[in-house]
């Protein structure tokens, strides 16, 4: 199996995160390859995405922004309950951007 191939399809799903920068702070995100998975995260934990690829053949998508998770599994994209999380995901982005308040929870927990 080619390794490339396989860490490139991980990507498809990670809409949040252009140009692998925070959704959030827009710092780089740092990736790790560890076997069958992939995983981004913020240096400032805002924001992390994991992509595992199971056994059986199926993605599994975590995503994580200041520690409240949302998970995607390959039966809610087949029932189409992805959209809706992906929905969630992206209210949660625009609200740590909106007014900063990314800016005032990162000097809280550090």
């Amino acid at each position: 199996m080619n390794h490339d191939i396989e860490i490139e399809s991980y990507d498809e799903i990670d809409l949040f995160a252009k140009d692998k920068k925070c959704p959030i702070c827009n710092s780089n995100l740092i990736q790790r390859f560890p076997l069958r998975h992939l995983s981004r995260h913020c240096n400032n934990e805002c924001y992390k995405y994991d992509c595992y690829l199971k056994s059986n053949g199926y993605k599994e998508y975590a995503f994580s922004i200041f520690g409240f998770d949302f998970n995607i599994s390959a039966e809610d994209e087949l029932e189409g309950i992805h959209e809706s999380i992906f929905l969630d995901i992206k209210k949660e982005i625009f609200y740590w951007k909106e007014n900063d308040r990314y800016l005032a929870k990162i000097i809280i927990d550090s």
